[in-house]
This record gives C-alpha cells, structure tokens and sequence, in this order.
C-alpha cells in the first residue's frame, strides 16, 4: 500500500515536472524553482480529523487551479489504511516561500506539519 502511494505521488511529481519543462520550452515564465515536501501527521484520531480533510482538499485544489506545482496524498498506517497523516509536494520560490505555505495550509488541532527542501 506504501509503495502504491508513492508510486502515485512520483507519477504526479513526474507530470508536474513535465508541465515545468513545457512551460521552459515555451518560454512561459516559472512560478518555482526548487521542489520541498510537506509532512503532515494528524494530531487527533482519524473520525474527528476526517471532516476538516474537505477543506485541506479544497485549499491544495485552489492552488492547483492557481498555477501551482503540487501533488498530495495520504501517508498510511501499519495496516496499509489512511488515517496517519499526508504528504505534500510542491514547488516554491525559496525556503521562505514553503514555510508560508505549509503555515497557510495547518489545521490547529488537527494536522501538524513541517517542510523539508
């Protein structure tokens, strides 16, 4: 189920990568120029953090529609089942950039995050 989800997750980092090089090609100006992954891990038991996950989708879809170079997914337990948490990756402007993002995008209660480059 891991290597399902990561699978996933290259595949959308891969497609992401191919919109950069064709905007590259066309001359399009980059909106990012250095890849970062966010981790979330749930900080309450999967039922009450469930609702607020709408939400989270919304915000990562509105970036996407907005231009921005990001794929996201479930991280899984011990049993192959969501419910630990989600990993985000994406394309910022600098460290700086990233941090406000993953600060733009917490759930206090409910997702705890950090961002590696």
């Amino acid at each position: 189920m891991v290597l399902r989800l990561l699978c996933a997750l290259l595949l959308s980092a891969a497609s992401a990568f191919q919109q950069l090089s064709a905007r590259r090609r066309h001359g399009t100006a980059l909106r990012a120029t250095r890849w970062f992954v966010k981790t979330e891990q749930f900080c309450a038991p999967f039922p009450v953090v469930k609702p607020h996950l709408e939400a989270h989708r919304a915000w990562v879809t509105e970036l996407r529609d907005g231009g921005a170079t990001i794929t996201s997914g479930y991280r899984v337990d011990a049993e192959g089942k969501p419910g630990g948490g989600g990993m985000l990756f994406f394309a910022a402007d600098s460290y700086a950039d990233a941090e406000a993002l993953r600060a733009e995008g917490e759930t206090p209660g409910c997702f705890a995050s950090q961002v590696k480059s």
